[in-house]
C-alpha cells in the first residue's frame, strides 16, 4: 500500500481553507500513485480548535466540510483519513469529539473517535471533547488498519493491526505495523 502524507498547513477556524488545502494534496496524492493520503489530526478545523468546538455551527461546518472533501475527491483512485471535529451523541455539557474519518469514492465509509484526550502541557483536550468507548478496526485494501489519533498506540498492537498515525497540527504522520517483517513504501 502507497501512504502519501497529506503535510499541510492548517489555520484554526478556515475550514474552507483547510479542505482547499487538503482537495489539492489528494490530488497531487492520486497523481504520484498513492492508495491512501493520511492528513494530520483535526486537518479540516485546524489544531487545536479551543472553545470554537463548543459553536455548534461551527462542528456543523467541520462536518459539512468533511463531506464536501469527499465529494470534490470522489473520482479519485485513493481513500482519504481527514480529522475533523463531530458532533458528540453525548448527554455531558460537551458538544464535539475529535474524530478521524475514511472517505473513499465521494462516501464517508469510515469514522473514529480520539480516545485518550490529554490533559498536560498545553493540551487541554478533555475539556473539549468526548472520548469514544472503543477503538475500531477498518479493513483497507485486504488490510486490518486502526486509526490512531495521539495517545492511543497502545490499543494498535492489542488489536493486531497496522496503525495510520497522524500527529496533531505538525503534518506529518507514520504508517506503523506491528510486524517488522512487513514494510510499507510511503510516498511524498
Amino acid at each position: 500500500m502507497i501512504v502519501a502524507l497529506g503535510q499541510i498547513n492548517t489555520t484554526v477556524g478556515d475550514l474552507t481553507g483547510n479542505v482547499d488545502r487538503m482537495i489539492r494534496a489528494t490530488r497531487e496524492a492520486a497523481a504520484a500513485g498513492a492508495q491512501v493520503v493520511v492528513f494530520p489530526e483535526l486537518s479540516v478545523t485546524g489544531y487545536p480548535p479551543r472553545d470554537l468546538v463548543e459553536k455548534p455551527t461551527f462542528v456543523e461546518r467541520s462536518v459539512q466540510q468533511l463531506e464536501r472533501l469527499a465529494a470534490e475527491t470522489a473520482r479519485l483512485p485513493l481513500a482519504i483519513i481527514a480529522g475533523y471535529v463531530g458532533p458528540s451523541a453525548a448527554h455531558t455539557g460537551k458538544r464535539a469529539t475529535n474524530s478521524a474519518a475514511v472517505l473513499a469514492g465521494g462516501n464517508i465509509v469510515f469514522r473514529q473517535t480520539k480516545m485518550l484526550l490529554p490533559t498536560y502541557d498545553v493540551f487541554d483536550e478533555a475539556r473539549y471533547f468526548v472520548p469514544a468507548e472503543s477503538q475500531q478496526i477498518l479493513i483497507l485494501d485486504g488490510r486490518r488498519i486502526t486509526h490512531h489519533l495521539r495517545g492511543c498506540l497502545e490499543r494498535q498492537a492489542v488489536l493486531g493491526a497496522a496503525a495510520l498515525s497522524p500527529r496533531s497540527g505538525t503534518g506529518t504522520g507514520a504508517l506503523r505495523r506491528g510486524d517488522s517483517d512487513q514494510h510499507q513504501r510511503v510516498a511524498i
